[in-house]
């Protein structure tokens, strides 16, 4: 079971959304630390589903070498 993504270039946007939650880190001074850790948690949980979807993710699951065959009367 693994995942791969459809355009991968979109990755290099987790660099400037690091950076941007760094900045945001350190700018929230009114907030206490369990307010501000909550909501470093949330923006990093939206920036990684955001980035996630521009790239393209794709799950894959293993097949397990079974074979389907759909059979079709249409003889009525």
């Amino acid at each position: 079971m693994g995942f791969e993504f459809s355009t991968p270039w979109w990755l290099l946007l987790s660099v400037l959304a690091a950076a941007l939650l760094v900045w945001w880190w350190r700018r929230e001074g009114r907030f206490g630390t369990r307010k501000k850790v909550a909501l470093t948690c949330i923006r990093a949980l939206i920036f990684l589903l955001l980035i996630a979807t521009l790239a393209g993710i794709q799950w894959r699951f293993p097949l397990k070498g079974e074979t389907v065959v759909f059979v079709a009367d249409e003889s009525a």
